[in-house]
C-alpha cells in the first residue's frame, strides 16, 4: 500500500498538520502505519467519498490512534497471539482489547469532533464498500461494529432525551 501511496494535502481544519498523509488505491479503509514516523495511509478516493463532516471524524479518529500510540497495544497483542497461538482464548481476548481500545477511541472522536452521525455513517460507509475484503472492520467482526455503533446511537437518543427531559 505505501509503495503505491501518492502524498494528500489535507486543510488545516482537520488538525493533521504534523502528520504526513497519504493515499493508496490498495486500501479499504484509513489506518495508520509506520513506528518511528506514524504515516496516515487512506483509500484513494476516500475525500469524494465521505461528507466533510465524515471525513473530519475518520482523520479525527486516526490522529487519536496515533496520540494514543496504539500501535504498541497492538504489536504486544500480536506477540503475545503468537506466542500463545494454541490457546483458543489468546484470539478472543485480543479480539475483545481491539473493541475496547476502538471504543475509547470513538468516545474521544465524538468528544472532539461533536457529531455522532456523521462518524456512525462514516463507519458505516467503510464497512458496506468492500465487505469481502479483510480489514480492521473484518478483524473485529461485524457484529462488534454494530455494538460500536449502537453505543454511538445511544448516546445520542440519551442527549436528546435529557434535552427534552431539561426544556
Amino acid at each position: 500500500a505505501l509503495s503505491q501511496a501518492t502524498p494528500l494535502q489535507l486543510d488545516a481544519q482537520y488538525g493533521a498538520a504534523d502528520l504526513k498523509v497519504l493515499s493508496s488505491p490498495s486500501m479499504r479503509e484509513p489506518g495508520v502505519v509506520g513506528i518511528w514516523r506514524p504515516r496516515l495511509l487512506l483509500p484513494e478516493g476516500i475525500v469524494q467519498r465521505l461528507t466533510p463532516a465524515q471525513f473530519r471524524a475518520v482523520i479525527a479518529h486516526e490522529l487519536m490512534h496515533v496520540r494514543r500510540r496504539d500501535w504498541l497495544h497492538t504489536i504486544g497483542e500480536e506477540l503475545w497471539c503468537a506466542v500463545l497461538w494454541f490457546h483458543p482464548a489468546a484470539r478472543v481476548i485480543a479480539a475483545r482489547l481491539a473493541l475496547a481500545r476502538e471504543t475509547v477511541v470513538d468516545e474521544a472522536t465524538i468528544r472532539l469532533t461533536r457529531d455522532r452521525r456523521a462518524y456512525a455513517e462514516a463507519l458505516l460507509a467503510f464497512a458496506t464498500q468492500q465487505p469481502h475484503l479483510p480489514g480492521v472492520i473484518a478483524l473485529i467482526g461485524r457484529r462488534q461494529l454494530s455494538q460500536r455503533i449502537a453505543l454511538i446511537a445511544e448516546e445520542e437518543v440519551m442527549n436528546r432525551r435529557r434535552l427534552t427531559v431539561s426544556l
